[in-house]
């Protein structure tokens, strides 16, 4: 189990380096990730939404983007840090609402929002399965749930050309640019302790979720994951 203390720690510390970071060590395929999770989850003018684990808000960004006419849209984070350096055009649109919230016990009613989102925010939670009860929780019958992740890495992953870059580029790349380097050496680590996208999926349906999608990005990189709250 992950110490959520020690988290909320590293990404204090990481905030202000995060997008950046990102951006640079996933050669901006993040970008990419996160608008073909948005485009999966099917939204309609109107909708209610809660990014989870959100971060600097980007994939909320992203969401807004895409979807202009979206009714409201709540960012939530347990690293106030993170949530401070979302985009300021973000922070200026009334639909918005900044959150800090544990997703562990999102402090919402049940069926409040038409759908819930995050992207690389579940494999850092204490307890990835109750962080999807949560999230399907708070989401109406009918709506969507989607998460982005660096899930479990199959048998020899490891060795081909992405796991390579993901085990050894990404720490030294880490330590080079970040005066936090261990965060990056956390990432590989905390992908190979993680959940697999098939475990994940049937976290959702035991949560009450069904017709779960599922697609894999740059080669299995990164997976996309949404289903339909029954």
């Amino acid at each position: 189990m992950r110490d959520p203390r020690r988290i909320r720690r590293m990404f204090a510390a990481l905030a202000p380096r995060y997008n950046l970071l990102n951006h640079l060590l996933s050669g901006c395929l993040d970008r990419m990730w996160r608008r073909s999770l948005i485009a999966a989850l099917d939204l309609s003018d109107g909708a209610r939404a809660l990014d989870v684990c959100a971060g600097t808000a980007h994939l909320a960004a992203e969401c807004l983007r895409r979807h202009p006419n979206l009714g409201a849209m709540v960012v939530s984070d347990f690293v106030p840090e993170m949530l401070a350096l979302a985009p300021v055009w973000l922070r200026r649109d009334e639909r918005v609402a900044f959150v800090a919230a544990d997703a562990l016990h999102l402090p919402f009613p049940d069926a409040a929002f038409d759908a819930s989102f995050n992207a690389f925010g579940l494999r850092n939670t204490a307890d990835p399965a109750t962080a999807v009860v949560e999230m399907v929780r708070v989401v109406k019958p009918g709506g969507a749930v989607g998460i982005l992740e660096f899930f479990q890495p199959p048998e020899g992953w490891w060795r081909t050309p992405a796991g390579l870059w993901t085990r050894h580029a990404v720490p030294l790349l880490g330590r080079l640019i970040s005066p936090h380097p261990e965060a990056y050496a956390y990432l590989p680590q905390s992908m190979n302790d993680f959940l697999s996208v098939d475990a994940c999926a049937q976290l959702l349906a035991d949560a009450g979720c069904e017709a779960t999608h599922q697609r894999r990005l740059t080669g299995g990189v990164a997976t996309a994951v949404v289903a339909r709250k029954r």
